[in-house]
């Protein structure tokens, strides 16, 4: 709901949108903001997701949890593959070539912990009460799907031009109309969130003047700059803001992003990475 009321908000002082790209539950905004969905259907799927969360849990009823890890998707799949660890946790999230989030069971998670900082590298548990976009989320499918069925979901026909990369399907595939009336958000929830694969598709596909993140806090930066210094050598190679900051007051955060935006070379062709909050 924040993250449409600031696309409007935007929109109504004359900012576009040129590409979007959404990370996990906020490719509602994304599809929101390119065009697709009606805020309405976007917040019925938002919260049948949270509802079908009450099914969520690991074999055998157990816990699960995520981890933030210092690992590329690479050097990641090769990590969870060892023998104490494969087949309980999985990549969540790829956010940037040296960042992902692992997602299982609570116990392996731990494991990953502490074999990471022994290691010496970067890793940390994260505050959410679900292993998201992992086995876990296998019980919630079939009630979340069930529920967009009822409720109807619309799908439009874009009337301004954005392009919406998918963090889903990959940046090479498009979901259609079917899949996004139900199926696409289902497997948003189970699959892995492509981030990084999809922004350094944005990046190859055209120059940007700046980046916005909309959201309650750019929490996505440093993944962002850490993915174009990847492409570029240069982590500072476009322009960043937050639309909010996090503790801070909302008028001010967003008059210094609309400050930002004027203060920037622009003509306005905005790429903007979505941020979700938990």
């Amino acid at each position: 709901a924040i993250q449409m009321a600031l696309v409007d908000l935007l929109k109504a002082l004359g900012v576009r949108f040129h590409t979007v790209i959404g990370h996990s539950s906020g490719e509602l905004a994304a599809a929101y903001a390119a065009g697709y969905i009606r805020p309405q259907d976007a917040m019925w799927i938002s919260y049948y997701r949270g509802v079908s969360t009450k099914f969520a849990g690991g074999r055998d009823g157990r816990r699960g949890t995520m981890l933030a890890a210092g690992l590329g998707a690479a050097e990641a799949t090769v990590f969870i593959n060892r023998p104490s660890l494969k087949g309980r946790i999985v990549i969540g999230t790829s956010n940037s070539p040296v960042s992902v989030t692992l997602s299982g069971d609570l116990e392996a998670v731990e494991e990953a912990r502490a074999m990471l900082e022994a290691e010496g590298k970067f890793a940390r548990i994260l505050k959410v009460d679900n292993a998201y976009h992992s086995f876990h989320m296998q019980a919630c499918a079939e009630p979340f799907l069930n529920s967009m069925v009822g409720a109807k979901i619309e799908i439009l026909t874009p009337a301004e031009r954005c392009e919406w990369i998918s963090s889903v399907y990959g940046p090479d595939r498009t979901p259609t109309p079917d899949e996004l009336a139900g199926p696409y958000w289902r497997d948003n929830m189970l699959g892995s969130v492509l981030f990084c694969e999809g922004l350094e598709r944005a990046i190859d596909g055209s120059a940007f003047d700046v980046a916005l993140e909309i959201g309650p806090h750019p929490a996505l930066k440093a993944s962002v700059g850490q993915t174009f210094k990847g492409k570029s050598g240069n982590g500072d190679a476009i322009p960043y803001s937050g639309v909010l900051r996090r503790g801070e007051d909302d008028v001010a955060s967003f008059s210094e992003a609309l400050g930002f935006l004027s203060g920037s070379t622009w003509d306005p062709k905005l790429s903007t990475s979505t941020a979700t909050p938990r």
